[in-house]
């Protein structure tokens, strides 16, 4: 009887809590304490489970005061304790009344309760009897479903990641379960990483699973935060490598450049999990370090060669880590493209590797050359069987192909080809002109690149060679045209191949009219598109030849009079697509030959000059993107004038006798005989005279330098292109300015006004921003470009200032609110801690003045100078390079100008709301580094307080009071000081003036300030900003990875 009362002494709710308590403080006794209560349990089992649902709930009532070790030791300690019932009692009720004691809790106001409660689930449901088919039984599990996903929903991420990890323990993982379905949703929507790695930790190794969150798990690979795109891996390797491969295929997705960005991750642990996934899943797992056989399913997919590589890579590194490396041979009676790829990554890793010998990898040249031979043949005339060599399968000609070009840069790393013999060379040089021969039906430049690329790599030291080959494939190619054959026309009877074109242009456009009147068969039309077709096939192949041949070429290269013109025979094609791979070829063709850019930038120009038609193939594009390569290669000087002793008729006079020396000598000294030939022949000695005239002037013209069209003319030209408004040009425009400005190709007085014009663009853009990718593209690139321009010297940042004030003027005259937000930017910018030789001197400092910054662009209403500029100053002073970096601050500060041009619109304006846009920026965004106040400032604050209306009086006097205090005292200024500001005050308004006017007067600017325009002017930045961010909040972006980062610079800017 006494162990009986002893027994239910202990059963009750103060020595369960004891235990609990034990638990809560340490580990230790963890299965002490476990088999105590089963013990006490085997007494009064009703009685141990009603005290433990009471101590779980008296816990789930404290959890907001307990720690989180604790609370993890107590959910630990929970289950096993449900386990222990199972095994001892082969029953789940305590478990069963656990759940049901605390499922009212999961809607609780705090935040803690609720998590307590959908971890007690979570814990727990993996404990119950799941052979239970009991009505009852099914109705609570209906029950705990529904009040799950009502969780997985909650405010709390860490509500929702629980949630989700306790719910999934009811789907079945097909897209028609309901749990699947809002797991799956979460998947892409959820703004918590956490809870996105927690769905993915919860997909389970079953084909029903791999049908439903495919899609899920391949976003996921590319989700913006790491752990995420770790799990990604993690989920993806569970499966087996054939499944993911067909599904894959069969979504048109890209597995092995997954695989690929995966490998080359920035984050160490992406980088690992795909690793792990690829090697110790699907290679040992699935086929046991099979590579060849695990490549050969992916292969049939296409598409580059550097994802095949790098996998090929991983596999030969993992085989040869655990020992297991077979040397990678070819073998010519089953040539496959797996076992080439694996081939040549063995033969360049024993290349790259100290001590291996690559020539027992290596094929011998012969026989590469055998191979090659054998490939390109099949890969052209796949009915023939091959001699030499077996072929796996067949249709794998076009991927073996492009391996064995590749492995041309193996062997010319490696010095082969450099002592190759002449019979090697010249079978080599056979077989790729023969491949470049053929025209593919798909892609007429398949394998150019590749093949001119080897080319090149085999003819470096008889470049002759190469030209040879070239010449010789654009001519069989010509040749086999239909156009020329039917008129007989060469290959420089430019002008009519190009007229005959446009004819047969013509005459299709009337046979499909005629086809339409039923007045002609459809054969004649078919057959005259299907010869057009055929033909343009055949001018892409032979200008993506000419492409890449100028592609690999170098300055001063010798380029055939072939190659010449078959870009000029482009050119004149009614064609898009032949005409822009031409433009591209002739802006090749200027940048190899330096003397050939003056005759060619006309033409060039004039194409840029066309109307734009679609993005993709447009010619006035094209030769825009030509222009301004140009202009980065060689600078505007190269394109000026040289000066001239004589006027136009003087060099006309200059240029016939220089190149008719003796005719004009023999005609002035045989005047007698000239005047008696005139008289006999009547009319015809002006015609003569007209017609040698007329040669003399086409000789000139003959001339490079009657073809320059002047530096001045042609930035002139671009800049045209800059002010107008072209949606699909002007980001090329606004991206090749970008590129003129960053290598100085840009006269240092034109900088400012550039830059203004841009910065209108930038303006433009975000306010398209919301709704189109493009804009919000050009958004992202020009806020990198105009960080990475106003801080690489000081004299950029001064111009960048400069150019910011006028496009802040001009649209200060439209809509304040829009012209405070580039205010921002320029003032941002115009930092001078922005500078990189000022963070140089003090790395730590501008680090923390940079994170300063980002906390003062949320700044509200109450702030002002003193405020903003005190936290600056502090890490100023305290810096341990003070001295030096409060002199080179005070030395390239550029806010002092800022703050003059915001007072001297305050004097010029007569709005009060432009009024407190300039006076709002001064108060909260100017820092000021100089050592003493400068008389130019001064004297514009007294201007702007002298012209302030009485509502901005107290406010600007304020604002003098606080930058005078900041200063040291100064003495009074002189009378001739006093004269130059104010000589200086005239000068600053005309030019001002004059900037502004001349940036108003572009299309651009006129289109932004009719869009800002329609925004009342009435509701101020606050209002508008909110608008914005809850239409932002309603919207979802489903095209792009949903991720926190992203979430919060978008807020962050929109706050701005």
């Amino acid at each position: 009887m006494p162990p009986k009362k002893v027994a239910g002494a202990c059963c009750g709710v103060e020595d369960v809590g004891r235990v609990f308590q034990q638990i809560h403080k340490s580990a230790a006794h963890f299965h002490k304490c476990r088999t105590n209560l089963l013990n006490y349990a085997e007494e009064n089992r009703t009685g141990v489970i009603d005290a433990v649902c009471r101590v779980v709930l008296l816990v789930l009532k404290e959890s907001p005061r307990l720690a989180p070790d604790s609370l993890r030791r107590h959910h630990s300690f929970l289950t096993e304790v449900c386990k222990g019932f199972r095994e001892r009692f082969h029953s789940d009720e305590i478990a069963i009344a656990l759940l049901k004691a605390v499922e009212p809790f999961h809607n609780a106001n705090d935040k803690t309760v609720r998590l307590g409660v959908v971890s007690v689930f979570d814990a727990l449901l993996k404990t119950v009897d799941q052979s239970d088919t009991s009505e009852e039984r099914q109705n609570f599990y209906q029950n705990v479903a529904e009040m799950l996903k009502l969780r997985a929903h909650d405010k709390f991420p860490a509500v929702r990641e629980r949630a989700v990890s306790a719910v999934s323990c009811f789907q079945s993982g097909k897209k028609d379960c309901d749990v699947t379905q809002q797991l799956m949703a979460l998947l892409c929507t959820d703004n918590s990483a956490d809870v996105r790695r927690q769905i993915l930790r919860c997909i389970c190794a079953r084909k029903e699973f791999l049908e439903g969150y495919f899609h899920g798990m391949i976003r996921s690979v590319r989700d913006v935060v790491s752990r995420v795109r770790a799990e990604a891996w993690d989920a993806l390797s569970r499966f087996h490598w054939k499944y993911l491969v067909a599904y894959a295929t069969a979504k048109n997705i890209p597995l092995p450049d997954l695989i690929h960005q995966g490998l080359s991750d920035a984050s160490s642990s992406v980088a690992i999990a795909c690793r792990a996934a690829l090697t110790n899943c699907w290679l040992h797992r699935d086929y046991r370090d099979d590579g060849e056989a695990m490549l050969e399913l992916v292969l049939a997919g296409g598409g580059g060669l550097e994802p095949y590589e790098a996998i090929s890579t991983e596999v030969l590194l993992y085989c040869r880590k655990h020992r297991n490396a077979r040397t990678s041979v070819v073998n010519f009676e089953s040539v496959s493209a797996a076992s080439l790829l694996l081939w040549k990554a063995n033969a360049k890793l024993a290349a790259d590797t100290e001590g291996d010998d690559e020539t027992a990898v290596l094929l011998p040249l012969s026989q590469f050359s055998t191979l090659l031979q054998e490939t390109v043949y099949a890969y052209a005339r796949p009915d023939v069987d091959p001699k030499a060599v077996k072929f796996k399968n067949v249709d794998e000609a076009d991927i073996i192909l492009r391996i064995l070009l590749s492995a041309f840069d193996v062997y010319e790393e490696n010095g082969y080809l450099a002592h190759a013999d002449n019979t090697t060379r010249g079978s080599l040089l056979r077989i790729i002109g023969f491949l470049l021969k053929v025209v593919p039906d798909d892609d007429p430049a398949l394998f150019i690149d590749v093949a001119v690329r080897s080319l090149k790599s085999l003819t470096g030291r008889t470049p002759e060679e190469a030209t040879k080959t070239i010449t010789a494939s654009l001519d069989s190619l010509f040749r086999s045209l239909k156009l020329p054959q039917m008129y007989a026309l060469g290959y420089d009877d430019v002008e009519a191949f190009g007229r005959k074109s446009r004819e047969r242009q013509r005459e299709l456009f009337r046979l499909r009219m005629k086809l339409r009147g039923g007045e002609t068969s459809q054969e004649a039309y078919d057959q005259l598109k299907e010869e057009m077709d055929r033909d343009e096939k055949f001018l892409l192949r032979m200008q993506f030849i000419v492409l890449a041949f100028l592609s690999h070429s170098q300055r001063g290269d010798t380029i055939p009079t072939f190659c010449s013109h078959i870009i000029q025979l482009g050119r004149q094609q009614d064609n898009e697509a032949v005409k822009v791979a031409s433009t591209t070829s002739l802006g090749l063709q200027c940048l190899v030959n330096p003397d050939t850019v003056h005759t060619f930038m006309p033409l060039i120009l004039s194409d840029a000059n066309e109307i734009v038609g679609s993005s993709d193939r447009c010619v006035a594009l094209a030769a825009l993107g030509v222009v301004f390569d140009l202009v980065m290669e060689y600078g505007l000087r190269f394109f000026d004038c040289p000066a001239r002793d004589a006027g136009h008729g003087g060099h006309y006079t200059h240029a016939g006798a220089a190149e008719l020396g003796t005719g004009t000598t023999t005609t002035k000294t045989a005047g007698t005989n000239a005047a008696v030939t005139s008289s006999s022949t009547g009319a015809a000695g002006p015609i003569a005279a007209d017609a040698e005239a007329r040669l003399h002037h086409e000789r000139a013209l003959a001339q490079e330098d009657e073809h320059r069209v002047g530096g001045n003319n042609l930035l002139n030209t671009l800049r045209s292109f800059l002010r107008s408004h072209c949606a699909e040009r002007n980001p090329m425009v606004v991206v090749g300015f970008c590129k003129l400005l960053s290598c100085n190709r840009v006269p240092h007085a034109q900088v400012p006004e550039i830059i203004a014009e841009i910065l209108m663009h930038y303006m433009a853009y975000r306010q398209e921003e919301k709704g189109n990718a493009s804009a919000a593209y050009m958004v992202d690139f020009l806020n990198k470009f105009l960080y990475s321009f106003a801080s690489s010297h000081p004299n950029r940042q001064m111009a960048f200032a400069q150019g910011g004030v006028v496009a802040f003027t001009a649209l200060l005259r439209y809509n304040p609110t829009v012209a405070l937000r580039l205010m921002e930017l320029a003032t941002r910018l115009s930092d001078a801690y922005v500078l990189v030789q000022i963070r140089e001197i003090d790395p730590a400092t501008a680090r923390q003045v940079a994170r300063l910054a980002e906390g003062e662009n949320t700044s509200m209403e109450d702030s002002t100078l003193n405020k903003n500029a005190s936290a600056r100053s502090t890490a100023t002073r305290t810096s341990t390079r003070c001295s030096r970096l409060m002199r080179e601050l005070s030395r390239f500060s550029l806010h002092e100008y800022i703050a003059s041009e915001l007072l001297i619109e305050i004097s010029q304006t007569d709005s009060g709301e432009v009024s407190d846009a300039c006076l709002d920026t001064l108060e909260k965004r100017m820092y000021f580094y100089a050592k003493e106040a400068p008389s130019w400032l001064l004297f514009c604050a007294n201007r702007a307080l002298t012209a302030a209306n009485s509502n901005l009086q107290s406010r600007l006097q304020k604002w003098i009071d606080d930058v005078c205090a900041r200063f040291p005292p100064c003495a009074e200024s002189d009378v001739a000081a006093s004269e130059a500001n104010v000589t200086k005050w005239q000068e600053t308004l005309e030019a001002r003036e004059r900037a502004v006017e001349k940036l108003l007067d572009s299309d651009i600017a006129n289109v932004l300030c009719q869009t800002i325009r329609c925004v009342p002017p009435g509701e101020g930045p606050e209002v508008a900003l909110s608008a914005v961010k809850m239409e932002r909040k309603r919207e979802r972006e489903t095209d792009t990875t949903f991720g926190i980062n992203s979430m919060l610079t978008r807020q962050r800017r929109t706050r701005r």
